[in-house]
């Protein structure tokens, strides 16, 4: 019953369950603007962010000294032609600065600092210098990074990547995103099968004749050929630098590829390391309403620690060793229980998890909080002057699909004195 009179108003969802071939799922969703509400408001303290739930992946014996992180800011790459960089900041009374020696704003670096624009909008972040890395590795320095290892003595810091950043969806969209997966991909019409597909990257380097079986993806691959009842785990592509003759030989039976969404259509999806840590399983598998079979890994994203086994989702050892085993549980479960599975259990909890702290306020609270974290076992005094730096264009936002209202504040926050006052600000 409505109230004579009453004015309702809701999001428009016409879009989200669109057929295939007009659209997927993810583009269906951002089809319209995500409200710009409370959410993206500016907040008064940066308290709350350090208590509770960590909300971004760190470890760091002792506090951090000068002499490291001198020795990383000054530290020199091989290669001439990558996009690896060190890149030094300094946050003063809200500004934003970067250092002089850096190389022009490119991708990579371009999505850090509109992200750092963002929580500089939100957040009175306090006067600090940092060191951002950009790159693949895992370099063991008092940096932030994309992932860390854990199997070095310093990991450091993990901060968004560039694809969460630009992925990132509000909660309206992520809702509606979900909602359209769930609609086309019903639990009960999977097939039974686990899946997977990638390219022949590793993580040791160039795979030759001798070291091959220590891929892990080269292994899943020949799983795959040898157990197809129950895995559809497929190389769809060969990199140029693993393309050898002997592994286009040995390689003969690639997969096809297929787009992400289209694993929904499986029981089980499978998630292996690449180069490094799985960037898909945070920018795609999270929001997938199928359960994920993870990989144990010594590499960590921001956010993995969220997502624990046997209640989001399901690990299996690096040397995969368990997985058949594993694959052939889950397939057996989902045929059995449908959306009462147990499988489907672990993948409602993943989105309800996404949609909790993945939204993209909740990415800026992530670099937020590794920020504070790192300010905090900072021990030397912050040198305030700003020779050999530049001031970063406060400009939002080119990478990630933000409310137009809220790009906008962010790109006028200088202009328009909204620098926090603790800070040391504008006032």
């Amino acid at each position: 019953m409505q109230v004579p009179g009453a004015k309702y108003f809701g999001l428009r969802m016409k879009h989200v369950a669109a057929p295939r071939d007009k659209s997927s799922c993810l583009d269906a969703a951002f089809e319209f603007e995500e409200p710009y509400g409370a959410r993206y408001f500016p907040r008064d303290s940066i308290d709350g962010l350090l208590v509770g739930l960590p909300r971004a992946v760190w470890r760091w014996p002792g506090q951090l000294d000068k002499q490291r992180f001198d020795k990383a800011a000054a530290w020199k790459f091989t290669c001439t032609d990558c996009s690896e960089q060190m890149i030094h900041y300094k946050i003063l009374g809200g500004r934003l600065y970067v250092s002089n020696s850096v190389r022009p704003p490119e991708f990579y670096r371009a999505n850090v600092e509109e992200m750092l624009n963002v929580l500089l909008y939100l957040f009175p972040m306090p006067d600090m210098e940092f060191l951002v890395f950009i790159g693949d590795g895992c370099v063991a320095m008092p940096v932030l990074q994309w992932n860390v290892c854990f199997h070095h003595g310093h990991p450091g810091f993990t901060m968004p990547t560039y694809s969460a950043w630009a992925r990132a969806m509000g909660r309206s969209q992520m809702a509606a995103y979900h909602s359209c997966l769930q609609q086309r991909y019903p639990a009960h019409r999977r097939k039974p099968l686990a899946v997977w597909r990638g390219a022949n990257t590793n993580t040791f380097g160039k795979i030759t004749e001798d070291n091959y079986m220590r891929a892990v993806r080269v292994q899943l691959h020949l799983l795959g050929r040898n157990h197809s009842d129950v895995l559809d785990a497929r190389i769809y592509k060969l990199v140029p630098e693993n393309t050898g003759d002997f592994i286009r030989g040995f390689l003969n039976d690639l997969g096809p590829q297929m787009p992400s969404e289209d694993y929904n259509r499986y029981c089980v999806i499978i998630d292996v390391d690449g180069n490094g840590w799985s960037d898909r399983f945070g920018t795609a598998l999270i929001h997938y309403p199928t359960p994920v079979l993870k990989m144990a890994s010594n590499y960590s994203a921001f956010f993995e620690h969220l997502y624990a086994p046997g209640v989001a989702i399901e690990q299996f050892s690096p040397d995969l060793s368990d997985l058949l085993g594993a694959v052939q549980h889950m397939v057996a479960d989902c045929k059995r229980g449908g959306s009462r599975s147990y499988g489907q259990r672990l993948a409602r909890t993943m989105q309800a998890t996404s949609r909790a702290l993945m939204d993209q306020i909740g990415v800026a609270e992530a670099m937020a909080y590794s920020l504070l974290t790192y300010k905090n076992l900072t021990s030397w005094p912050l040198d305030p002057s700003t020779e050999g730096f530049s001031e970063v264009d406060p400009s939002c936002c080119k990478h990630a699909k933000l409310p137009a209202l809220f790009a906008r504040a962010v790109s006028r926050r200088l202009i328009d004195g909204r620098v926090p006052a603790a800070a040391g600000a504008l006032v």
